[in-house]
């Protein structure tokens, strides 16, 4: 009799839920995928570029709009400025290979990111030049910070932490002549001083690797982001995560009605 009752509670929870999503379809939270590599070179952190091809051509065909940054701000001081099914497709430490593979297949979409710059590593092999991140940026990719030297912040002193921050910013924005406000943590690391740290010099927001929705109610400082990994899954995975990550943020948007 339990197992009924709790059918019962389970499938009105189903019901309730799809007609919330058929009434209102907007994902109002920001998906925000982290990618590293796109080659073939193996390893966790690098996706075979027909995979990376697969997961953006289910972004364009089923109604996800990539967001810049910008946009990304704006939305998380009102939820009502961005689009349906918002997405954030974010690249790690600035390979080649984002110019030279992930770019083509991202134009071939219509779809917009963001690479964060290991600013020690560019003009180094493997690495992104100064010429191709300059391309990147005129053809509608936002730039970042990933640190000067990618340690793990939360392994420094703060007079360390405050070196990479603001040596990448200024960095960044002397090559490229526009301001760079946010940070993606090398390995995730961060302490409560990072955090200080951050807001004193002038980043508006940085990523963590930690999963989840981003909403009105994150902190900038401690932005959810999905580490897209060479699990070898295939497309359903994708699939099956973004619907879990917007199933979990419909059920947030019930709760805010109570």
């Amino acid at each position: 009799m339990k197992r009924i009752q709790k059918g019962i509670i389970l499938l009105g929870l189903l019901a309730t839920i799809a007609v919330f999503w058929l009434l209102y379809p907007e994902n109002n939270g920001v998906i925000v995928l982290e990618y590293h590599s796109i080659s073939h070179l193996g390893g966790l952190f690098c996706l075979a570029p027909d995979t990376f091809e697969q997961q953006m051509g289910y972004l364009a065909q089923n109604g996800y709009t990539a967001i810049s940054l910008d946009q990304l701000s704006a939305g998380l001081n009102d939820e009502d400025a961005l689009p349906a099914k918002p997405v954030l497709i974010t690249f790690d430490d600035g390979y080649t290979d984002n110019y030279t593979t992930a770019l083509p297949i991202l134009e071939k979409y219509g779809l917009r990111a963001t690479v964060f710059i290991i600013t020690g590593k560019v003009d180094q092999p493997g690495y992104l030049t100064w010429a191709q991140i300059k391309d990147m940026l005129a053809r509608g990719i936002d730039i970042g910070s990933h640190t000067v030297s990618h340690r793990d912040l939360s392994k420094l002193s703060a007079v360390e932490q405050e070196k990479e921050l603001k040596e990448s910013k200024k960095t960044l924005e002397k090559a490229l002549s526009r301001p760079i406000d946010y940070l993606a943590y090398p390995f995730g690391g961060f302490n409560a001083a990072t955090l200080r740290l951050l807001g004193e010099t002038g980043y508006l927001g940085a990523f963590s690797g930690i999963p989840g929705v981003n909403t009105a109610n994150t902190n900038p400082y401690i932005l959810h982001r999905i580490p897209m990994l060479n699990t070898k899954t295939g497309i359903w995975r994708f699939e099956l995560y973004l619907w879990k990550l917007q199933l979990k943020d419909k059920i947030r948007q019930l709760r805010g009605l109570e």
